[in-house]
C-alpha cells in the first residue's frame, strides 16, 4: 500500500482492528496477522486490487470489495462466452453484469458507513431518501446482504408458477387498489398510474397495463364476495352469501 509498518500499527491501535499476534518462526519477536474481512472497507478494496485473493471468502467482503474480487476471479475469455473458472457458491461473472447488484452494492456500502455525528437509523433513512428508496426496503436489502453476502443482491425469479413480471408485493398492492371500496368509481387506468409510482418507490417489478387488467379481472372472478362488498357494502355481501336458517 506504500505506507510504513508504523503507520499500519498506529491505525490498528487507534481504530481497534482485529489481529492475531503470531510468533515469528524465524525468531526475532512476533508479527501481526489480519483477516481481510476484518479490515476497514477502504483497506479491503486496496488489498483486493493489489493482492492475491485466492482462498478469500468473497461473501464476507463489503459490496465494493466483493465486486473487485469477482472481477479478478471471474474473467471472460476474449471472444468467448465461457468463464475462465467455474462459478463457486453461486458467484459468477454474470453476477457482475446484474443490474440489481450494480444498483444496490454502492447503496448498501454507503448505508453501512455511518459518518461521525449521525445515528445509524437516521443515516440509513437519509441514504434511502437520497436513492429514492423506502427505508424498509434498504433495511431488507442490508439484512439479506449480511446473511448471504453479494449473492443476495442478484435478480432472481421468486414467483415461479405465478405472474412472471410481477413481484408478489406489487400484485397484492394492485389487488388492494382495485378492490378498495373508495376506488370503485375510478378507472383501472387511473389506478395503474398509482401503481407505477408505488412500484418505482419500492423497486417492485410490474407488468404492463394490459397485464394489470387481466390480473384484476381474474381476481374479481375468483373473489365475487369481495366484489359484492366493494360495490354494495355489507348488505350486498349478506345478499351474496347463503342464508342462515334458524329454528326457534
Amino acid at each position: 500500500m506504500g505506507i510504513s509498518k508504523q503507520a499500519v500499527i498506529k491505525r490498528t491501535v487507534k481504530e481497534g482492528w482485529r489481529y492475531k499476534d503470531e510468533p515469528n518462526p524465524n525468531g526475532g519477536g512476533s508479527y501481526w496477522t489480519f483477516n481481510l474481512e476484518d479490515l476497514p472497507k477502504d483497506i479491503q478494496r486496496i488489498l483486493v486490487k493489489k493482492s492475491d485473493i485466492s482462498g478469500v471468502d468473497i461473501h464476507l467482503l463489503p459490496p465494493s470489495a466483493a465486486l473487485i474480487a469477482m472481477e479478478k476471479v471471474y474473467l471472460f475469455e476474449a471472444g468467448s462466452s465461457e468463464e475462465k473458472e467455474p462459478p463457486k457458491s453461486g458467484l459468477s461473472a454474470k453476477l457482475l453484469e446484474d443490474k440489481r447488484v450494480q444498483k444496490y452494492a454502492p447503496i448498501i456500502e454507503e448505508a453501512k458507513n455511518v459518518p461521525p455525528g449521525w445515528g445509524s437509523r437516521k443515516w440509513i433513512e437519509a441514504v434511502a431518501f437520497k436513492n429514492d428508496m423506502h427505508p424498509a426496503t434498504l433495511y431488507r436489502r442490508m439484512a439479506e446482504f449480511e446473511e448471504e453476502g453479494i449473492i443476495s443482491l442478484k435478480h432472481t425469479k421468486s414467483n415461479k408458477g405465478g405472474a412472471k413480471k410481477w413481484n408478489s408485493e406489487a400484485l397484492q398492492f394492485w389487488f388492494g387498489l382495485v378492490m378498495k371500496r373508495e376506488h370503485r368509481k375510478l378507472t383501472l387506468k387511473a389506478l395503474y398510474e398509482i401503481l407505477i409510482v408505488e412500484a418505482a418507490k419500492n423497486d417492485w417489478r410490474i407488468g404492463g397495463y394490459d397485464s394489470a387488467v387481466l390480473h384484476a379481472n381474474d381476481y374479481k372472478k375468483k373473489h365475487p364476495l369481495h366484489v359484492a362488498l366493494q360495490m354494495g357494502g355489507k348488505r350486498a355481501l349478506d345478499n351474496a352469501t347463503p342464508p342462515i336458517l334458524r329454528t326457534y
